[in-house]
């Protein structure tokens, strides 16, 4: 999969969670996918039912439950059970798709691309 950096210098890429389609914000410095309480409504995720933890943003500390996702897909990279956190509110805009999927891959940066592959 290529994700190109955008104007706004982030890579940003369309995937699913669990089917459903989102905009993912590539961010190898996130330790797990992590996505709002606000999208996880909108999509349908139960995520209350996840482990309730205290997790450090760039800002603050702030509540989130964390939770295994049935399946993530980019492109044609699919994984299934994908630990995820979920945190209350609104933030962050676009779910991150962080190391808990990225770790699986192998990564390649040329310029302003990303090459995703499958191991």
């Amino acid at each position: 999969v290529h994700v190109p950096l955008n104007p706004q210098g982030m890579f940003m890429v369309y995937g699913s969670i669990n089917g459903r389609a989102v905009n993912f914000h590539v961010d190898t410095g996130a330790t797990s996918v992590a996505l709002s309480s606000a999208l996880a409504d909108q999509i349908g995720l139960d995520y209350r039912k996840g482990q309730q933890e205290g997790v450090a943003t760039a800002s603050d500390v702030v509540k989130a439950w964390f939770v295994n996702l049935d399946e993530v897909r980019v492109g044609e990279i699919t994984q299934r059970n994908v630990r995820a956190g979920v945190i209350e509110g609104n933030l962050p805009v676009y779910p991150l798709l962080g190391m808990t999927f990225l770790g699986q891959l192998e990564i390649t940066k040329r310029q302003s691309l990303l090459e995703l592959r499958q191991r």
